[in-house]
């Protein structure tokens, strides 16, 4: 029997190697190469060429139609609208009532004939004219063709404003200070009417300051145009026609009369019941046919009033009945 002897190294077994591990070399991709045969011809080139300068041309034609759609566009507006008569401003009316003439308010919105009606702000029209001390609202609205309508509501003067710290005299021509009922300033910067001379004034000795517009800081004041208002509605007391509220006094006001009647009043927001109170004196007079010279109002539990035929003054039954009625 032969053997045979291999003469390469064998292999140790694993146990012997170690750690050691055999690792295969890893086997090479495969790698394709990839051949362009995109060549350019004579041919291709014309192609590419052609559709290029097709392109090029679509491009033109659509900016040429563009601009022609554009300028018929600026044509017909210009035509249609901004050149049309029947939107340029050719009427400005004005509807209100009050001491402010309608061609100040005409003026004063800053309105001009030949102005375009869709390009006016009429929001800021309504500012202008809202920004005048003497306007309390307004109202803008288009009428075509070519009328702008301002419809203004005014505030109605019911009082003048005195106060020798701000050497503001009442019903001074074209300088003075009215109220209206809610106590907002009103300037006069005209000759005051026959009606305007009629108001009764509102005394104040100091003011911190008056604002145009702005309402008058004297809570007396206040309450003496609520004690104005409350004659306007009660037809005796309309009848005394009242003359002049002095208002100088935190806790009382002093109410001077045509007939030359003098009325203390408590300077309270409680004002309506002491109007009750010189109604029900003024009834009880009239009823004893006495004329009365001064009624004060400021005791809670008697009425003392002067009569006119005497100087002194006393607490009498009738000012006693009266405050009854009043309660």
């Amino acid at each position: 029997m032969f053997l045979f002897k291999s003469n390469a190294p064998r292999r140790k077994r694993k146990t012997a190697r170690g750690n050691y591990a055999f690792r295969r070399k890893p086997s090479a991709k495969a790698f394709t190469h990839h051949l362009d045969l995109k060549v350019e011809t004579d041919a291709s080139r014309r192609e590419r060429l052609r559709r290029g300068a097709g392109q090029g041309v679509r491009i033109a034609a659509a900016l040429l139609l563009s601009f022609v759609f554009i300028a018929l566009i600026k044509v017909v507006v210009v035509e249609a609208f901004w050149n049309n008569a029947r939107f340029q401003l050719k009427d400005i009316a004005v509807k209100t009532e009050g001491p402010l003439s309608k061609s100040a308010i005409a003026t004063a919105s800053g309105l001009k004939e030949g102005d375009h009606m869709l390009m006016i702000s009429l929001r800021a029209v309504k500012d202008r004219l809202e920004a005048l001390p003497e306007v309390q609202s307004a109202k803008i609205t288009r009428n075509f063709p070519g009328t702008i309508v301002l419809d203004v509501a005014q505030r109605m003067p019911v009082a003048w404003l005195e106060c020798p710290d701000k050497s503001v005299v009442a019903k001074a021509s074209n300088f003075g200070c009215l109220l209206d009922e809610s106590g907002i300033v009103v300037p006069c910067d005209h000759t005051p009417t026959a009606a305007e001379r009629k108001l009764p004034v509102v005394r104040v000795d100091k003011l911190t300051r008056i604002a145009l517009g702005k309402k008058v800081e004297s809570p007396s004041a206040l309450t003496a145009l609520t004690l104005l208002r409350l004659h306007r509605e009660d037809a005796a007391l309309k009848k005394l026609a009242l003359t002049k509220v002095d208002a100088s006094r935190a806790h009382a006001l002093t109410a001077d009369y045509a007939g030359g009647l003098i009325v203390t009043f408590p300077a309270t927001n409680n004002i309506e019941k002491q109007t009750l109170r010189l109604d029900a004196t003024l009834t009880e007079a009239n009823r004893h046919h006495w004329k009365l010279a001064t009624v004060n109002l400021l005791p809670e539990h008697n009425v003392p009033v002067t009569l006119a035929s005497r100087t002194d003054t006393a607490t009498t039954e009738t000012g006693k009945r009266a405050l009854a009625q009043a309660h």
